[in-house]
């Protein structure tokens, strides 16, 4: 027998399903105190939350789990010493640009140039990417 898709019937479908509450996901003593000896251990977030899932063992999401882990950190905890990256982010390298010497703003520049009749007054990008 093959459904076909229709969009009322989807829309219904999903509000519906909006209503029903969901129980939010409890982690018993024993839970949390197994997802600490694996941190302790050096795993990190992602392994533990895959591990637990697949051992069919109840827990939270990854994001949850380091915001737990923030949170700890916040208080005095040490449980952010044992993840990898110490919960530190990655900040961008800022450009160190060199000023070019006499450098002459494009508004300034010859109304002849706007006429590109000259070779030379065109503009392209010569940037060679992996895809030509």
């Amino acid at each position: 027998m093959h459904h076909h898709y229709v969009a009322i019937d989807a829309q219904q479908f999903t509000e519906l399903r909006k209503t029903i509450p969901r129980k939010p996901k409890k982690l018993t003593k024993e839970d949390w105190l197994d997802i600490e000896q694996l941190l302790k251990r050096h795993w990190s977030p992602e392994t533990i939350v895959g591990t637990r899932r697949r051992e069919g063992k109840v827990c939270v999401s990854i994001e949850w789990l380091y915001h737990i882990i923030r949170r700890d950190k916040e208080r005095g905890g040490n449980l952010y010493a044992y993840l990898p990256h110490h919960l530190k982010h990655r900040r961008r390298q800022v450009s160190s640009a060199i000023p070019i010497k006499d450098r002459v703003s494009i508004d300034e520049r010859p109304a002849v140039v706007d006429a590109r009749s000259r070779f030379g007054d065109w503009e392209m990008d010569t940037i060679i990417g992996k895809d030509s």
